[in-house]
């Protein structure tokens, strides 16, 4: 990091933090995916150009690219929590803020843009696929016309857009270029894309108490207290994130929770410990709104709905909700 940390040499090549260009590297990892991909499907190799003749087998049967699912934690705050802003009355303020808008996330535009290009792409496969059927209905109906003169119209007709077809496909854009500055034909933009998909953002709280520079502080102390929080965050949004799913259904984004418990009960580190403990905490709170919305007759709904499912995840799930209706019933006061 540039004034804090000298630079790292690697392979006779000196390197600064990565944040100062792009904090959060989605495009590295686009570009790394399809470089890999490229290299394991071997789709540079000329058996795997798209021309007509092999449009149909790699859509129906040629393995592609995979799909990417990305989870973003914004480790900077997005905004300034309250009516706190910098100010020229406040140089700690105003730096702290500098530090946040240099280092946040930066992947809307990118994310944004990676699902403009998947639409192009899904919308000219599309139009492909059809320009290509229509071909071959034109070729299928010449072989059935008797007359010769006609026959032969439509048979050229048809070379005749195929290759044009083939052109295009194989048309090199001197608009975009790979890395190594090569043109690129159009059936690249095509074969080498592949769905890019926001799973979950965690956006880290702003803290109306830090300083500037407090991003620099690696004590034991920080450490571990930025670690909870982000666990915190982390599963509140995990939480938030299957409720949606689930059309705001409670018990299933707590079903969700519980399932994670089972799965980092067997690691058994002191992280862990945290990371349940927080997962239960979002548990209780949860069916507390179930409750203070429904009453005991809902969460007893969501009781007969979990035991259904009959799993030992769900175990902690049933225990709490009882207790909230246990703790919430009514107490009879006998007067002798």
């Amino acid at each position: 990091m540039p004034k804090n940390f000298a630079y790292e040499e690697i392979n006779e090549r000196k390197y600064w933090d990565g944040g100062i260009v792009s904090n959060t590297p989605l495009r590295e990892l686009i570009s790394e995916h399809t470089l890999f991909w490229k290299e394991a499907l071997k789709l540079d190799s000329e058996k795997e150009i798209l021309t007509y003749a092999t449009w149909k087998d790699w859509i129906e049967n040629k393995p592609k690219i995979p799909n990417v699912d990305v989870c973003i934690v914004n480790l900077h705050p997005f905004e300034e929590a309250g009516a706190h802003v910098p100010s020229l009355y406040d140089c700690d303020m105003t730096k702290d803020r500098e530090n946040d808008i240099r280092f946040h996330d930066k992947t809307e535009y990118d994310l944004k843009m990676g699902k403009v290009i998947d639409d192009y792409k899904d919308f000219v496969t599309q139009m492909t696929g059809l320009a290509i059927k229509s071909l071959d209905k034109i070729n299928e109906s010449a072989d059935k016309v008797n007359e010769k003169k006609y026959k032969d119209e439509l048979k050229k007709y048809y070379k005749d857009k195929v290759l044009i077809v083939d052109n295009i496909l194989d048309y090199k854009s001197k608009k975009t270029t790979t890395r190594k500055g090569e043109e690129r034909p159009y059936w690249h933009l095509l074969k080498h894309r592949f769905e890019l998909n926001e799973k979950i953002k965690i956006q880290r709280a702003d803290d109306g108490n830090t300083i500037s520079d407090k991003i620099f502080d690696f004590s034991y102390d920080t450490i571990d207290q930025l670690i909870k929080k982000g666990i915190d965050d982390g599963l509140e949004r995990v939480f938030e994130v299957e409720k949606e799913k689930n059309n705001n259904n409670i018990g299933k984004a707590c079903i969700e929770l519980q399932k994670l418990i089972d799965d980092i009960k067997e690691q058994n580190t002191i992280e862990d410990q945290y990371l349940v403990e927080v997962a239960k905490n979002i548990i209780d709170n949860a069916l507390e709104r179930v409750f203070e919305v429904g009453g005991s007759d809902e969460l007893r709904k969501l009781i007969e709905d979990i035991k259904k499912q009959n799993t030992n995840e769900d175990q902690y799930l049933v225990e709490a909700a009882n207790n909230i209706i246990n703790l919430h019933k009514p107490t009879i006061v006998i007067h002798e």
